[in-house]
């Protein structure tokens, strides 16, 4: 994995803010302001990547179009007319700062395109619009994403935006969805915070209205349903009696023709026994025959036929009439209940969390209450503070998260340290013919040029067409010099003063020659930037000795600022007493190419630990000090 370059801290400084905006790096994400300034804290570590420095750069140029565009006290007015109000007018401010500090630097305005990309491709900071969402989540959706989109042509919110705009075209009425798209052409015209906080009450007039109004077809539709169910139910009703009277008639009908014909055959026997008693009487005994036939004829018959009338008409009525009643009730529920279903799911519309809709749990708390869109202040710092803490290695030297924070010092008032200047030409005319011996001049003959040769082209035989001269310079070498004096209190009462005499004599060296650039930073617990790269004339007043010495942290500090410098050479070189710890300095200074080496002051005693004896002479008097000077930078520029 590919470890972020010490550039980025320079680069976080040089923000878009304005003079009154600095960035720092902490183990958090957030802006604040103190006093008129505002400070910009950005959590950063040497184990994140590019694709997380997309979020950084476009968190500080989105804060930074709030600093130079946004009305605070038009915010705090947003806050006190409630929180859709605020979220709206933050929603719509964010568009238009965003859109302001593009123009103004174009720089910003990649950056914060390339930082939607990457929320998009997350796919956890905005969710995707759908028809169970709510009304108020869903107004917001159509001018963040729809704005984004069609405004900052951030192209990563297309699909979010069409979706956002099909859906509330399809869930409000004509009428209002005119409102809403006036609303979106004001927002490409609104050229305050408070055009967006006047938008953004119009808005919610118009997002209430339409809340109304689908809560009237919400009414009416459940209306429709009641109705629908209590005709399904009084036609269930009036079925289930009609199969019963049915079942009974059939029943009835059937018992009688059973008995009828029961009763025949009872009848026919009778006959046959009195027809067999006769016969059997006249030919044994006919009082004997006639009174056993008679009772055997009418005793079988009737118990026989009874019997079986009683049992088919029971039988047979109970069977129809339920089977016919239940069979025609079922078929009559399931299609009630298909024909119900249908119309139900005609009458939803599909716009929205309503009777026909389930609840996208994207879009909904647990409690039930609706989820706006993540604002994206807060988003992207919430992604930034999580990256980090995955990343992050607790008690390893981090550049980035043991950096001091820079602070930019500097006073009118002159410094109060004598320049040597003795010195100061002594360097200067040792460093210029340092310089001049690796300058040289090579002239050539070319067919093509800018330079014509005429002596050559007079002399020359016919058809040779080499009369241009061709000048080649050898480079000079050149480098950017961070000067860290150390102001600890190890350096009073005595060598403050030798060290001071070094820092400003060798800052007007250094001015004169323009093959070398100079900064100064002073340091003890804190990091002071008290000479800039741009900052011409005598160095300005320095402080006192005074608290620890934090060679370590300092000296990352001063790495930071130098690194964005395009010298051959990036050299540190600290004006110090020789207390610090610098082994873990080293290679990551090596490793962001840069070079560090110093110069010691005081009774010799002590050096910094990690740096090479040779890198780090002794000065013991002043008149030495043009000689070690030169003498140390031609050594870290290699050209010794």
């Amino acid at each position: 994995m590919k470890k972020l370059n010490l550039r980025v801290l320079s680069t976080l400084g040089s923000t878009v803010g304005g003079a009154n905006t600095k960035v720092v790096t902490g183990h958090g994400t957030y802006c604040q302001q103190v006093g008129h300034n505002w400070v910009i804290t950005v959590a950063i570590n040497q184990n994140m990547t590019e694709q997380d420095m997309l979020l950084v750069d476009g968190y500080i140029d989105h804060e930074c179009g709030h600093v130079r565009f946004t009305d605070w006290d038009v915010v705090k007015a947003s806050y006190a007319a409630g929180s859709t109000v605020k979220h709206l007018t933050n929603i719509l401010e964010d568009i238009r700062i965003e859109a302001l500090i593009g123009l103004r630097y174009k720089g910003a305005a990649i950056n914060l395109n390339r930082m939607v990309q990457k929320l998009c491709e997350g796919g956890d900071m905005w969710s995707m619009p759908s028809q169970g969402m709510g009304l108020t989540s869903l107004v917001s959706c159509f001018y963040l994403y729809g704005g984004r989109y069609h405004l900052l042509k951030q192209l990563a919110m297309k699909e979010r935006s069409e979706l956002a705009f099909s859906l509330l075209q399809g869930r409000v009425s004509p009428e209002l969805h005119a409102k809403f798209v006036e609303g979106f052409v004001r927002l490409s015209k609104i050229s305050s915070s408070q055009g967006a906080l006047v938008l953004a009450l119009d808005i919610v007039d118009w997002l209430n209205e339409a809340k109304e109004e689908e809560q009237q077809q919400k009414e009416q539709q459940q209306q429709q349903q009641q109705q629908q169910q209590q005709q399904q139910s009084d036609s269930e009703e009036s079925e289930d009696e009609g199969d019963g009277a049915d079942g009974d008639a059939d029943g009835d009908a059937e018992g009688d023709d059973a008995e009828g014909e029961t009763d025949g055959d009872a009848e026919g026997d009778d006959a046959e026994g009195d027809t067999d008693g006769d016969a059997q009487g006249d030919a044994d005994s006919k009082s004997d025959g006639d009174a056993q036939g008679d009772a055997d004829g009418e005793s079988d018959g009737d118990a026989q036929g009874d019997a079986d009338g009683e049992s088919d008409d029971d039988a047979q009525g109970d069977a129809d009439g339920e089977s016919n009643g239940d069979a025609q009730g079922d078929a009559q529920g399931e299609a009630d209940g298909d024909a119900s279903g249908d119309t139900d799911s005609l009458n939803g519309t599909g716009n929205g969390p309503s009777e026909g809709d389930t609840p996208d749990r994207n879009w909904f708390d647990d409690c039930g209450d609706e989820i706006m869109p993540e604002d994206i202040c807060s988003g992207v710092a919430k992604r930034m503070n999580a990256r980090f803490e995955e990343t992050y290695e607790p008690g390893t030297l981090d550049p980035f998260v043991d950096s001091m924070v820079l602070t930019r010092y500097m006073t009118p008032n002159k410094c109060q340290y004598e320049i040597n200047q003795r010195a100061v030409q002594s360097a200067q005319t040792s460093l210029k013919k340092w310089c001049a011996s690796f300058t040289t001049s090579k002239t050539t003959a070319r067919t093509s040029g800018s330079k014509l040769n005429g002596r050559r082209l007079a002399g020359i035989p016919a058809g040779n067409l080499r009369v241009f001269e061709h000048s080649t310079r050898a480079k000079t070498p050149s480098a950017a010099v961070q000067i860290m004096l150390d102001t600890s209190g190890s350096m009073w009462p005595v060598t403050h003063q030798p060290a001071g005499v070094a820092c400003a004599s060798l800052v007007k060296a250094l001015q004169g020659l323009k093959d070398f650039a100079v900064s100064v930073i002073q340091f003890n617990d804190d990091a002071n930037l008290v000479h800039d790269w741009e900052t011409r004339g005598q160095l300005s007043q320095l402080s006192w000795p005074n608290g620890c010495t934090e060679t370590a942290q300092a000296t990352f500090a001063a790495m930071g600022n130098l690194a964005h410098r395009k010298e051959d050479t990036k050299i540190v070189l600290i004006l110090t007493d020789g207390y610090g710890d610098l082994r873990d300095v080293v290679p990551a200074a090596q490793e962001h190419g840069c070079v560090i080496c110093a110069i010691r002051f005081g009774d010799g005693n002590e050096m910094l630990h990690g740096l090479a004896p040779e890198l780090q002479p002794f000065c013991a008097d002043l008149e030495h000090l043009p000689e070690m000077f030169a003498e140390v930078l031609q050594m870290v520029m290699g050209r010794k």
